[in-house]
């Protein structure tokens, strides 16, 4: 029952007239998503189907919505101006290599702008991303089950299947998230000690970055480029030095490669816990106009341009469907009343 009554209300939702009636529902509010991964079959990396961004986009060009580059929306911000109606932005966060081999050539289909926040030590080659670390350990591991200790707390875990794998690495991933830095990097290398797996200097395929040549051909063919810190710390974890280091080295390393790059932040992990007034100070002092979030609002004329709201894109078309037409604001104002 459940089934059909999402499908019924994709069908609606995908009508001209259901989309004309709710079209105040939004206006002078937009919508800017972001993702992080693109499955690839070659890469055997998981992420947002391209069928499914290909569905997303088609259905944002047949309906007509405005599909814009993220300066325009942050520059309408800084000014006051209105924001065009129906507006709906792309963000790619982090800068692995299937957004250049698999997502870039479906946006540039689509004739959609897309805007990649990149961690520059990642493109270097200097680090890979610690939860990718995890999921590797748990992934190559040849144990059958796993006791671990996480921040004084015991964990098992049974590793019998795929599924029991990733629902490990999940969880684990949850607890270290936001543990101080040298203990978050301390647990990891612990976990793959425990799982008794010896980790390559260079990530594998379905981990890799992108290369700087591709980050910049991605520029050249319209993509905005922005820093997302060096090494991607959870800030609100990290001492003040280190702060101005992640995000200043960032911008430097990124303008270097990239002189187009422009001067918008993005919050790693994005959530008020991940972030506060230190760390909006920081990106200011860097010499950056804007940075985004990943609190799940619509922007508007008084979000503020350090804390622009983001909404996550997973593989629900229903879900999406409802942000782009503003049904879903429609329901939590019913929720909340």
């Amino acid at each position: 029952m459940k089934a059909l009554a999402r499908s019924i209300l994709a069908r609606a939702l995908d009508q001209p007239a259901a989309l004309r009636l709710l079209r105040p529902v939004l206006h002078g509010r937009a919508s800017i998503f972001f993702m992080h991964r693109v499955a690839s079959a070659d890469r055997g990396s998981s992420g947002v189907a391209p069928a499914e961004l290909r569905a997303q986009l088609a259905f944002l060009r047949r309906h007509q919505f405005n599909l814009m580059p993220l300066p325009e929306v942050v520059a309408a911000l800084m000014t006051g101006a209105p924001l065009a109606p129906r507006t709906v932005v792309y963000t790619v966060d982090d800068g692995y290599a299937d957004f250049a081999e698999e997502a870039m050539p479906i946006f540039a289909e689509f004739d959609c702008p897309a805007a990649i926040f990149v961690v520059t030590g990642f493109l270097d080659g200097e680090t890979w991303l610690w939860w990718d670390r995890i999921e590797c350990a748990f992934r190559d591991s040849r144990r059958a089950d796993v006791k671990l200790e996480i921040a004084g707390v015991p964990h098992q875990f049974a590793l019998g299947s795929a599924t029991a794998r990733h629902a490990a690495f999940s969880a684990v991933s949850r607890h270290v998230e936001f543990l101080p830095l040298e203990q978050r990097e301390a647990t990891i290398r612990q976990v793959e000690l425990t799982l008794e797996v010896d980790l390559p200097r260079v990530p594998p395929p379905a981990f890799q970055p992108m290369t700087w040549t591709q980050l910049q051909r991605c520029a050249s063919a319209g993509a905005t480029v922005g820093p997302h810190t060096v090494t991607h710390p959870i800030l609100s974890q990290a001492s003040p030095d280190r702060i101005r280091d992640e995000i200043a080295g960032s911008w430097a390393r990124l303008t270097a490669q990239v002189p187009a790059a422009v001067p918008i932040f993005c919050y790693p992990n994005g959530s008020p816990a991940a972030y506060g007034a230190r760390e909006v100070a920081a990106v200011a002092d860097a010499g950056l106009g804007a940075a985004l979030s990943t609190a799940p609002h619509h922007v508007h004329r008084g979000s503020g341009l350090y804390e622009i709201p983001r909404f996550w894109l997973d593989h629900d078309h229903l879900h999406f469907q409802q942000v782009v037409s503003g049904l879903d604001r429609i329901k939590a104002s019913l929720r909340g009343a």
